[in-house]
């Protein structure tokens, strides 16, 4: 990790039984599920019409200081450009 934090894990067949049987945890795990892929089609529409640039922007608005915290291949994975053009707008965008 690379920061603190706690981890639940789960086995997957025990918890497929939880929602089966339980209509809160099968609500709670459909609105995990829904904000999730709300998520990802937002920023994939978002990142389709931007330039790198405005994605490594976006990226540090959206997460202030993680920049300096993870791997550039992360980042560089996340913004849909390779680790080299990463390097080079972080450079141009000091």
């Amino acid at each position: 990790a690379i920061s603190a934090c706690s981890l639940v894990l789960f086995d997957a067949s025990e918890f497929s039984k939880l929602i089966h049987n339980y209509a809160e945890i099968r609500e709670f795990a459909y609105m995990v599920i829904e904000n999730e892929l709300r998520f990802k089609a937002t920023k994939e529409i978002y990142f389709s019409s931007k330039s790198a640039s405005e994605r490594l922007q976006f990226f540090r608005e959206t997460y202030p200081g993680l920049e300096n915290r993870i791997q550039l291949n992360h980042i560089a994975s996340f913004l849909g450009i390779t680790i080299v053009s990463l390097s080079r707008l972080r450079a141009r965008m000091r």
